[in-house]
């Protein structure tokens, strides 16, 4: 995600968190929320599994704020380096699982995250532009008129169940908001309860659905990006971090590579097949134990640790040549000038 010359400890250490949410949230979607064998109303778990999800869903929103709140700043040189190790990670997966998959791949857009945000980071120089020259009262009437066409609807005119650009967008408007106008008038504990309030009814929500028969077990509609409610969620959960802060060398170097917890944790090769991740823990043989919630975020941790260990490891083979790199495409860019 966006960088920053100087780390605020306390968004960065939110990074880390949002990143184990995600994990949290992928470890109960392709298991006992899974649309093709959905978990059955009354089933051991059931509601345990829609509250983490409930609680996790906002994560990717939240992610999208925080490049807002920093702004992102166009350039060759980022593009490329965003993009690569991706292809990295998705060509090192493929060769690991050959001799059971037989199958190569290494578009970085397999990761549904990946191209509604180059497409933003393509967009933040037009973004940003605007961004500086509109006034406050502006800015909060065009985040309000996207709140009105793209989330309040109870179906999504953008379409992929809010995993677009438009609500990438919205996210990017309302973290800039947020650090430019936005004054807080509550203590932290207040959009501690506005979130856990958004999550409670998220889930209250997605049990209705089940009910109504709309879906046997992932209620798909309420963990929908663009729902209202997932919105509210992200932002307080923002609000909370931005209360404390802190300055911390080992929160940032751990926060460096968070956003790579995300593609190593979410490669198919690690939850789909025989040899994969999930079949190893043997994570299905959990479903109806009464230590779930335990051992979903025990093992949620241990993929947190071991996926920022790789992506350390990958630094230390490739940094230097990626920062060379990078220099050259600085290089490069300046020279269009």
């Amino acid at each position: 995600m966006a960088k920053v010359a100087t780390r605020q400890s306390n968004i960065e250490l939110l990074r880390c968190v949002l990143m184990l949410m995600v994990v949290v949230s992928h470890f109960v979607d392709h298991n006992i929320l899974n649309k093709a064998d959905p978990v059955a109303m009354g089933d051991d778990n059931f509601y345990v599994s829609h509250l983490m999800n409930s609680l996790c869903i906002c994560a990717v929103n939240c992610f999208v704020v925080i490049s807002g709140y920093f702004t992102i700043k166009l350039s060759l040189r980022r593009i490329t380096l965003f993009l690569l190790p991706i292809v990295f990670y998705q060509l090192l997966f493929s060769l690991v699982f050959y001799p059971s998959n037989h199958t190569i791949t290494f578009s970085p857009f397999r990761y549904w995250f990946v191209a509604p945000y180059v497409v933003l980071i393509l967009l933040s120089p037009f973004l940003n532009c605007g961004l500086e020259k509109i006034s406050e009262k502006g800015l909060r009437n065009i985040i309000v008129v996207m709140l009105l066409l793209f989330v309040l609807p109870i179906v999504s005119i953008t379409g992929q169940n809010g995993r677009n650009v438009f609500m990438f967008i919205l996210m990017y408007l309302s973290g800039y908001y947020i650090r430019h106008y936005y004054a807080r008038k509550v203590h932290w504990g207040g959009y501690l309860l506005l979130y856990v309030l958004s999550a409670t009814l998220v889930f209250i929500e997605a049990i209705a659905y089940v009910k109504m028969g709309q879906n046997q077990g992932y209620a798909t509609m309420s963990y929908y990006y663009d729902n209202i409610l997932i919105y509210f969620e992200a932002i307080s959960l923002f609000l909370i971090f931005t209360y404390f802060n802190y300055h911390s060398r080992v929160i940032n170097w751990v926060a460096s590579s968070s956003f790579f917890v995300y593609i190593i944790s979410e490669n198919e090769n690690m939850y789909k097949g025989q040899n994969s991740l999930y079949s190893i823990l043997g994570v299905e043989s959990w479903n109806h134990l009464a230590l779930y919630p335990l051992l979903i975020l025990g093992a949620a941790v241990v993929v947190f640790i071991c996926s920022i260990l790789i992506d350390k490891l990958r630094i230390a083979v490739f940094g230097k040549l990626e920062t060379q790199l990078g220099n050259w495409l600085d290089k490069l860019t300046l020279s269009f000038d």
